[in-house]
């Protein structure tokens, strides 16, 4: 089997692939492992920024009604 019959598009085309397509595709499956992490990393960040705008709402009300 040739290196281009490996491909999932292996004998589908008569060019070689492009070199950028090469390297985009060389890091499929490292990022498939990683995406996992990647996807709690979204998620703790958008909790925190959640947090963050309930304290700075619940800052903004307190200094508005020591104002009055």
């Amino acid at each position: 089997m040739s290196k281009n019959q490996s491909k999932l598009w292996g004998g589908r085309f008569e060019l070689p692939t492009n070199e950028l397509v090469e390297k985009f595709n060389a890091t499929i499956l490292i990022e498939k492992r990683l995406f996992p992490v990647d996807i709690n990393g979204s998620i703790a960040h958008a909790t925190m920024l959640a947090k963050q705008s309930k304290a700075l709402f619940l800052l903004k009300r307190q200094r508005r009604l020591s104002l009055v």
